[in-house]
């Protein structure tokens, strides 16, 4: 099932310092309309937080200097921030339009990501959202809500059998490289400078092993093995590590950023998958993908049409979180 929305944008977040579950001094005025729907300052402010931390992660702390097609970093942040908001207040439409409604269980699930997220915020970051528990676990129902609208929209999708054989067919050449199973070796450690003086090191040839003795950080990460040993489909390694397609066995590569680790990877071996197994695997990929796709054009055709209103009073007293 797909998770929250809201909460793919959270693992960053749990490295904070832990914090008080009120705020005061805040006032939680109306910054947007969307459609008509209010959208109170803490709702927004909360959301703008997750996006900034997702961004961070994705481009680094340093990266907010960075010009983006035209576009600085904050109001890429912010056109992201909006977007998100527009999907949850079409999500909240359509979940009325056809009975769509949070089980108790969602419901409690939602309480308890909003006390996890709070006991995980900074103080001064905390009191920029203006959010308590309270508040939280309504901005986190509306994340749930906007996943069970995505999976009902994602389950009318079909994809017949026929289509799936004919995707496997028309890519069985670059399918059989994709899901070959390349067994790694990884050393993880913890800043950048680190993991560029290792993969110096490792790619003028020194013992990778004795390396990662010297340098890993993580040696009991579940599902590593002795030096750092992983079995993993090359592209896992490409669309999560970011491995390039070319790589052979013997080749290092890195560091590659994933939170506030780095990686670096060598090649110890490759081994080729059975047909009928890839052709499993890539027809569940396949119609998985051409569901989500399906789901995310029908919450494009939602907003499309949306009126955003700036209330500019408040907006001009934003801060950012950064």
């Amino acid at each position: 099932m797909k998770k929250s929305l809201l909460c793919f944008l959270l693992i960053a977040t749990f490295l904070m310092t832990a914090c008080s579950n009120h705020t005061t001094d805040f006032a939680d005025e109306v910054v947007l309309k969307i459609d008509g729907q209010e959208i109170t300052k803490s709702e927004y402010m909360t959301h703008l937080y997750t996006t900034s931390m997702d961004f961070i992660s994705s481009a680094g702390e340093d990266a907010w200097g960075t010009d983006f097609e035209g576009q600085t970093a904050d109001e890429l942040v912010e056109s992201h921030t909006i977007t998100t908001l527009q999907r949850l207040v079409a999500a909240k439409k359509y979940a009325a339009e056809n009975n769509i409604n949070l089980t108790e269980q969602e419901k409690e699930e939602a309480k308890l990501s909003a006390e996890k997220f709070i006991s995980g915020i900074s103080k001064d970051n905390l009191a920029k959202m203006g959010i308590d528990t309270e508040k939280l676990t309504a901005i986190m129902e509306a994340s749930y809500l906007y996943s069970s609208v995505y999976n009902s929209i994602s389950e009318k999708s079909t994809v017949d059998d026929a289509e799936v054989d004919r995707f496997f067919n028309e890519n069985k050449t670059g399918l059989m490289e994709k899901f070959k199973l390349l067994k790694v070796n990884s050393i993880v450690v913890d800043n950048r400078k680190t993991a560029m003086e290792v993969l110096k090191k490792a790619k003028n040839g020194e013992d990778f092993s004795k390396l990662f003795d010297t340098y890993d950080t993580a040696r009991a990460t579940e599902g590593t093995g002795e030096n750092g040993e992983m079995t993993v489909y090359r592209y896992v390694l490409e669309s999560q590590y970011g491995l390039s397609p070319n790589a052979t066995v013997g080749d290092v590569e890195g560091p590659f950023n994933m939170g506030s680790t780095y990686f670096i990877l060598k090649v110890a071996e490759e081994v080729a998958p059975d047909a009928s197994e890839v052709k499993k695997l890539a027809g569940e990929t396949y119609r998985t993908n051409t569901q989500a796709l399906h789901a995310q054009e029908r919450i494009d055709e939602l907003i499309a049409n949306q009126k955003v209103e700036k209330v500019e009073a408040v907006w001009k007293t934003l801060e950012n979180f950064h």
